[in-house]
């Protein structure tokens, strides 16, 4: 697990559109990856879950992706078993900024 604020921003400075959150769980800092993409309609929106699904499968490591409005997606994303960012999560947010809208 990441868990130095200052390495995550230099992470995360690489992608394209995420921005870090950063939560208090009852005295422990949880820091997650975020992402919102506005799309054109609820098809190019759902088109666009189905492939961010095809990659976590592959991966074998899932976001939350919520829906909102139609066409608002934000994605989330930490590694839920270790309450943190790993390698992996800013792995799969590569992968997610090369997928055509």
């Amino acid at each position: 697990m990441i868990e130095d604020e200052n390495i995550l921003r230099e992470l995360i400075a690489k992608l394209n559109g995420w921005e870090l959150l950063k939560e208090d769980k009852g005295g422990n800092v949880i820091f997650k990856l975020s992402k919102k993409v506005k799309l054109n309609n609820f098809t190019s929106a759902l088109d666009y879950f189905n492939k961010i699904g095809a990659i976590a499968e592959e991966i074998n490591h899932h976001p939350d992706l919520h829906l909102t409005g139609f066409n608002n997606i934000q994605i989330l994303m930490f590694t839920f078993s270790l309450n943190g960012l790993t390698q992996k999560d800013f792995n799969l947010a590569e992968a997610i900024d090369i997928i055509s809208l």
